[in-house]
């Protein structure tokens, strides 16, 4: 998916909010915005936005002297994730189909509000999940390739996403499992050292990507992980992010993630011929039938 101008505000946006993340200092944060601004008039648009947006980063990094400026906030999600998948997997283990119930976890995951997770109820936040229909549901067909399947690959997103991520690993503990994360620190994007604080290397064999990418670049990635992209039988890809980088890529995979923003949502529409919103959960693979032409770029 190639980055649209309507992205370009957008990376301006975020570019400020992690340079607040990690500096108070104003003289600092107005540095900050104009070389961002100066490397978004450079914008190759041929790139997917995720690219585009890994410079940002570095350069936020970079003035700020922070090398992990959301190490703070990924320390809280995972924290309160834990809390909350706790409480969530024993009612996980008493569905009549906790793997499907799990992909859907792994999707809510993906935009649940950890403000105040000891007060949620794990069975009401689970009926929700049951009541929300995906926008876009390829379950059936990801399911079938799951129990034929002898190995998968999870490309995982964000801190305390993760956590999501670990029940359905736990319900695939028949499997050859990878779980792939970055390389490096990008945004809240789990790393391994995160992944391996968190013990998920006792599900999974934790690999790095070999980027700080904010989604999965194949053409950046490390030939080990590549080799593992292409043996694994089923390939899970979390987040829009990877979505953005991976959703032309020739092998099949499956995209399990939240619609954030109207761009990518008119991208599944013009694959489509649906219309789509922000806020929708998707369950897809990139092999859908087209089925129509939608120009407008805005929600339904």
């Amino acid at each position: 998916m190639q980055t649209a101008l309507d992205c370009l505000p957008c990376l301006l946006r975020q570019a400020l909010f992690a340079g607040r993340t990690a500096s108070a200092d104003k003289a600092v944060l107005q540095v900050i915005v104009q070389e961002a601004a100066a490397l978004l008039a450079k914008t190759d648009l041929s790139l997917s936005p995720p690219e585009n947006a890994a410079p940002l980063y570095r350069l936020i990094a970079q003035r700020t002297g922070a090398s992990d400026p959301f190490a703070r906030l990924k320390r809280e999600s995972n924290e309160q994730a834990a809390a909350m998948t706790r409480n969530i997997r024993q009612w996980l283990m008493q569905e009549d189909a906790p793997l499907r119930t799990a992909l859907i976890l792994t999707i809510a995951g993906n935009v649940m509000d950890y403000g105040s997770p000891h007060g949620l109820d794990p069975a009401d936040f689970l009926a929700r999940c049951r009541q929300t229909p995906l926008a876009l549901d390829h379950t059936n067909a990801l399911l079938a390739d799951l129990a034929a399947a002898r190995s998968v690959l999870i490309l995982a997103d964000n801190c305390g996403e993760i956590l999501f991520d670990a029940l359905l690993l736990e319900l695939l503990a028949d499997k050859r499992l990878w779980l792939a994360v970055k390389s490096r620190p990008v945004i809240n994007d789990a790393t391994k050292d995160d992944a391996l604080a968190l013990g998920l290397d006792r599900l999974a064999e934790v690999i790095a990507n070999g980027t700080d990418i904010p989604g999965t670049a194949l053409h950046r990635c490390s030939p080990v992980f590549a080799e593992v992209f292409r043996q694994a039988d089923v390939v899970i890809s979390k987040g829009q992010g990877n979505f953005e980088t991976l959703c032309d890529t020739e092998r099949q995979v499956y995209f399990l993630f939240t619609v954030k923003c109207a761009v990518v949502a008119g991208h599944l529409a013009e694959r489509t011929g649906k219309r789509f919103a922000t806020g929708d959960m998707i369950l897809a693979r990139n092999r859908w039938p087209r089925q129509g032409s939608i120009r407008s770029l805005s929600a339904r």
